[in-house]
């Protein structure tokens, strides 16, 4: 792929040259209407391989990008006709970009997965993950539609994206353990390691939002600052004034060198970067080298460091909620937040309201397909039962939390479906009182 070339396409000429002359996808001519809330959102196709199909979708109005809540309902119209599918929303002088992706997987609630983009940005993000999409000619033969799911999967799924990073942070870790100088113990040294690798992903993380002297690369810049400077300094003349002088204490505490040193920094009020009792032990012999963090940084590098946009309720509910200390509210509480739920007087979870019909169960995946190793007449027998449970749904003979257990529903797609589809606030806030009156145990 001509890296240069696409950053250009990406930015400045159609998307269909794109996908077709450079990423080897195949011409697809059609448009989708979807009408929404008073206004009509055009689709254009830009190109598809093996039925998996690409659109784009400008701004109604030319200007402004449709909100998180009216992106999920475009996506959702787009399933019908084209269930696997990539949208890019756009603005008329493609000023800004939003690349969303659904995972959709059986037994688990729609994953959305969103990429932005803004002009004078490099773009890499999203280079990247076309890398992963790309077909030269080779590949086209024995080519499924399976293999470019997997593809735009592998490309833009954060789960895989998060295992793959936990992966090679695990070689991370033991490369930089190794330049570690100092430290007497072998469990200290492996404990100290992991502190330090916190602490700088935690950097990385808010130098990308311009927290950091307004400088996106922050660390790397500063890094070269030392080099200059001298040899192997790093560490010892910048990071640790950064960590124990710097967030550790306000602006107006710190010494004229120390500010003029690290710039304009936040001060950050936590336990992260006070000294470990490791520093309080080998503090004066802890010594590590600048090419531990060269190397490091170039890891980091390979990815992007942003949090998840605008999140709802039920995302929450469904998928594990995050608690203000860290620790994760698991699904098996969810059968317990719905059944409160339910009981709420105004919130009416059973209503025919919520069009119930729709909800996904743990054999229905949306297509006219038999599963693997099924039968034809497995499958008749599967759809029967299917289409015998969404009228039981649409007439609401579904209305407690055993029901859904009775008839094997899928909870969590139910939760995701009925909330994501409520008309009013009032189921919103009787699972919002739920989960503030539950407690959670974290054992770690």
């Amino acid at each position: 792929m001509n890296t240069d070339k696409v950053r250009t396409l990406l930015h400045q000429l159609p998307f269909r040259q794109l996908f077709i002359e450079e990423l080897g996808w195949d011409r697809h001519d059609a448009t989708l209407e979807v009408p929404l809330d008073g206004q009509t959102f055009t689709l254009r196709a830009i190109a598809q391989k093996r039925g998996v199909q690409i659109f784009e979708c400008p701004a109604a109005d030319g200007v402004h990008l449709p909100d998180y809540a009216t992106r999920k309902k475009i996506d959702h119209h787009v399933a019908k006709s084209a269930f696997e599918h990539l949208i890019i929303y756009t603005d008329r002088t493609r000023g800004i970009q939003i690349w969303q992706w659904v995972s959709r997987e059986s037994g688990k609630p729609a994953a959305y997965r969103e990429y932005p983009i803004q002009r004078g940005q490099s773009g890499d993000i999203i280079i990247q993950k076309l890398q992963s999409i790309t077909f030269p000619l080779d590949d086209e033969e024995g080519l499924t539609v399976t293999g470019v799911v997997f593809k735009l999967k592998d490309a833009f799924d954060k789960d895989r994206v998060t295992k793959k990073f936990y992966e090679l942070f695990k070689k991370q870790h033991d490369a930089f353990l190794n330049f570690i100088q100092g430290i007497p113990d072998e469990g200290l040294e492996r404990w100290y390691a992991s502190v330090m690798i916190n602490r700088l992903m935690f950097i990385y993380f808010i130098q990308k939002k311009g927290f950091l002297n307004g400088d996106l690369n922050y660390l790397k810049n500063k890094l070269q600052e030392s080099k200059r400077r001298g040899k192997d300094r790093f560490y010892k003349d910048f990071l640790c004034p950064l960590f124990f002088e710097g967030f550790a204490r306000k602006e107006e505490e710190r010494s004229t060198e120390i500010n003029s040193l690290l710039g304009k920094i936040p001060y950050l009020n936590g336990g992260l970067f006070l000294k470990h009792q490791i520093e309080e032990l080998h503090g004066k012999q802890i010594d590590i080298p600048d090419k531990a963090f060269e190397k490091l940084f170039t890891f980091f590098d390979e990815y992007e460091w942003q949090a998840d946009p605008d999140r709802y309720i039920y995302e929450a509910v469904c998928r594990g909620m995050i608690l203000d200390d860290g620790s994760v509210l698991p699904e098996s509480k969810l059968p317990e937040l719905v059944q409160k739920g339910m009981y709420d007087p105004k919130a009416r979870m059973f209503d025919k309201r919520y069009n119930l019909g729709e909800a996904q169960l743990f054999d229905e995946q949306g297509k006219k397909l038999t599963l693997p190793t099924e039968t034809w007449r497995g499958y008749v027998e599967r759809r029967k039962r299917c289409l015998e449970l969404r009228e039981k749904l649409k007439q609401g003979e579904v209305h407690d939390i055993n029901d859904l257990i009775t008839y094997n529903l899928n909870i969590t797609q139910f939760a995701q479906d009925v909330l994501d589809n409520c008309e009013g606030p009032d189921l919103l806030n009787a699972f919002w009182k739920a989960i503030n009156k539950g407690t959670v145990l974290d054992p770690t």
